[in-house]
């Protein structure tokens, strides 16, 4: 199941721009995560399972895809069209630390951002 992707295409925060955000994707990450925690709590093994698989492959493609592996931060968003990749580097508050949900997970994993 392991496929290593961000989010599909979405809208951004302020439903401006259309693309793969680190925002929605931190967000599923923490969804996700919040999901395998109940499923533990509750004695569902196998879907604690699915759900932890699903939040390390989106967590994996935050720092595969959302990463700039240069200066280690945050893309705010990805989009892929016909002539390539674009990458939008508005700094904004979406992107801060504070307000990516799980965020710290995802950064504690690969490298420590500098915000």
């Amino acid at each position: 199941m392991t496929t290593h992707r961000p989010t599909k295409p979405s809208y951004d925060l302020w439903e401006e721009k259309h693309g793969t955000s680190t925002f929605t994707s931190a967000a599923v990450y923490g969804a996700l995560s919040a999901a395998a925690d109940i499923a533990h709590i509750l004695g569902k093994d196998d879907r604690e399972k699915f759900y932890r698989t699903a939040a390390k492959e989106i967590q994996e493609g935050i720092i595969k895809y959302l990463m700039d592996p240069e200066t280690g931060e945050f893309i705010k968003i990805i989009e892929i069209s016909g002539s390539g990749v674009l990458y939008d580097r508005t700094v904004d508050i979406s992107g801060s630390t504070e307000s990516l949900p799980s965020a710290c997970s995802v950064r504690q994993s690969k490298i420590t951002l500098k915000f």
